[in-house]
């Protein structure tokens, strides 16, 4: 069996501009709000204190 290739890929802008409308977008608008989240997803670069935010969103 081959080895897969585990690094990560970064995408041009071009890429990027196309995936989020065709790809992103439309699940999310099929999305409602709801008054209770069940989940938070934090996203950022390295160093962007989203480990220091877990506590204070869990609460």
């Amino acid at each position: 069996m081959p080895e897969q290739d585990t690094a990560p890929r970064h995408l041009t802008d071009e890429q990027i501009s196309e995936i989020i409308p065709e790809d992103v977008l439309p699940p999310l608008a099929r999305v409602t709000p709801q008054a209770t989240p069940r989940m938070l997803v934090l996203g950022g670069p390295q160093e962007s204190c989203k480990t220091t935010l877990q506590p204070v969103v869990a609460e």
